[in-house]
């Protein structure tokens, strides 16, 4: 596992979706309103991480990855107020327009694709991502090339030929896949693994003490296309983006994953 993890530094990754800043601010409650039943929040502290796509590219990167990148013309901002591990409140500030037509600047990436391990679309649903990204996975696809996709969007059929799928368990459809595979990220359940003609196979996740999975799909995208990208079967990249995941969720908010971590995580494979 080791020489896999190490052979990372050599794959370039196609990434495509929607760039957001996810700000922390940290605080405490230490009293009731008197104006009204609601805490009072007693900021302490305040940070701003890469969101989204920009989550994925950064896990990415961490891992040793080069990445090329088209990302969201919007950046929405998450805030959300944490008091300890415990996220109290989110306030999000975006303006969605949804781009209509193929964007001018995305015809490079035809010619990435060519040299690249995987292609990744992270669709958030803030305006990116449309129609027009079916030309790219076709592409993809023609080049052999796997394809990874995390949505928002109920409507799968636009990333209709894709390599594998990955909702979380509210996201999860049973009809209308349009794709061979589906990874089902379930939290501390762990993930689910539905591969076309094949049971369906559970992958257990570790025990954390502290559990935070803020932007942990994230980490399991980038991952799995790493994973993919270097040749493993759907199942094993599925278990090393599991492992991962049960990196990142110890962590608070937004984070990635290291090799030396991912070694220790993965041992199990």
């Amino acid at each position: 596992m080791d020489s896999l993890i190490d052979s990372f530094v050599s794959k370039r990754i196609v990434v495509i979706g929607d760039v957001m800043i996810d700000r922390y601010i940290y605080g405490r409650v230490d009293r009731i309103s008197p104006e009204a039943p609601v805490p009072v929040f007693i900021k302490e502290s305040e940070e701003e991480r890469p969101g989204g796509a920009a989550n994925v590219v950064e896990n990415l990167r961490s891992l040793g990855a080069r990445v090329d990148s088209l990302e969201c013309f919007n950046v929405p901002v998450k805030t959300r107020y944490v008091v300890g591990w415990q996220q109290i409140f989110r306030c999000d500030d975006e303006n969605i327009e949804a781009i209509l037509r193929r964007p001018s600047n995305s015809y490079w990436l035809e010619n990435s694709l060519i040299s690249c391990g995987a292609l990744v679309i992270s669709d958030y649903c803030k305006g990116l991502i449309g129609p027009w990204v079916q030309d790219i996975i076709r592409e993809a696809v023609k080049l052999g090339k796997p394809v990874i996709v995390d949505t928002k969007n109920p409507d799968w059929s636009i990333f209709k030929g894709a390599t594998v799928i990955t909702p979380n368990d509210k996201e999860y459809q049973k009809d209308n896949w349009y794709v061979d595979n589906v990874l089902v990220t379930c939290g501390q359940q762990g993930m689910i693994l539905m591969e076309k003609g094949k049971e369906a196979i559970r992958i257990g996740a570790k025990a954390r003490q502290v559990y935070d999975v803020t932007g942990a799909g994230d980490t399991v995208t980038a991952v799995l296309a790493l994973g993919l990208a270097c040749g493993l079967p759907m199942l094993e990249a599925a278990k090393l983006a599991n492992a991962a995941a049960g990196v990142v969720v110890g962590k608070r908010g937004t984070a990635t994953v290291t090799p030396a971590e991912l070694r220790e995580a993965s041992g199990i494979l």
